[in-house]
């Protein structure tokens, strides 16, 4: 959605009213499924809020005076509203929306602009995979590091996914760390795990978050098939061969990766 510099160009901008600020604060509220303090946190009530549509007929939500979008409304005026947050938001409030977990080398994939297909997802063994239809918004992030860093929507539910094997694709992947609308926004990086081409696990909170999510080592979390996660064609229109090499480096990335963390899980549990 936001893969090139002209998918961001603004055609106008303006200040929500009051009646329109409120209802903007009530689909929120819905959209977080009544996730305390988590609206106010992003839109505090008497706060200007920003609207600007962009050519593409998307609109984007922000504070006045900020540059980061908060909102984006990707129903391209067509019916209902339809909000996802946007990495800014998730990283002030990652509570704002359910998580879909990964293992790290998946990333890299995925911030060349690749879906998520199902096979690349980690399943916690404490609590399964969140209860999310299809066309749900979700956010999705690394293991080891709490900082989501891409927004889609479901392409089946998680019921549906499960039923079948956990085959095809899972997420559609509308907007991620390091897109055009990262770089418009300001190219703010959340924490030091946030890399050019992937994002890593925080030493200090891998083991924790394996331990939290039901596993004892990231070798258990690591799915079968690792490297087989990305889609067949991402949203740039990459050559086969590219592609290809994405997935040779992902599946090396996350074998090492699972490698190195198992003595930190396991000085975790001691």
């Amino acid at each position: 959605m936001f893969a090139k510099e002209h998918d961001v160009i603004a055609s106008t901008q303006s200040l929500l009213k009051n009646k329109e600020r409120r209802r903007f604060r009530e689909a929120l509220t819905e959209l977080v499924r009544g996730a305390e303090g988590v609206v106010d946190a992003l839109v505090p009530a008497k706060t200007n809020v920003e609207a600007t549509k962009l050519k593409s007929k998307v609109v984007l939500f922000s504070l006045q005076g900020e540059a980061c979008p908060l909102m984006i409304d990707i129903s391209l005026g067509k019916g209902k509203q339809e909000f996802i947050p946007t990495v800014f938001a998730a990283w002030r409030q990652p509570a704002v929306l359910p998580h879909i977990l990964v293992h790290q080398h998946v990333s890299l994939p995925l911030l060349r602009g690749a879906d998520l297909m199902a096979p690349g997802v980690l399943v916690p063994p404490s609590t399964g995979l969140p209860d999310l239809e299809k066309g749900a918004p979700v956010l999705v992030r690394a293991l080891g590091n709490p900082m989501p860093f891409a927004v889609g929507v479901m392409d089946v539910s998680t019921a549906d996914a499960v039923a079948g094997d956990m085959r095809g694709r899972l997420v559609r992947i509308l907007h991620r760390f390091r897109d055009a609308l990262w770089e418009a926004g300001g190219r703010a990086v959340p924490n030091e795990g946030f890399g050019r081409s992937s994002i890593t696990a925080l030493p200090e909170y891998l083991a924790g978050d394996i331990a939290a999510n039901g596993w004892v080592t990231a070798e258990d979390a690591l799915p079968a098939g690792a490297g087989e996660e990305c889609d067949d064609e991402d949203d740039d229109g990459q050559d086969g061969e590219e592609e290809q090499d994405d997935e040779a480096v992902s599946a090396g990335a996350g074998a090492a990766a699972a490698a190195a963390a198992p003595s930190a899980a396991s000085e975790h549990g001691a």
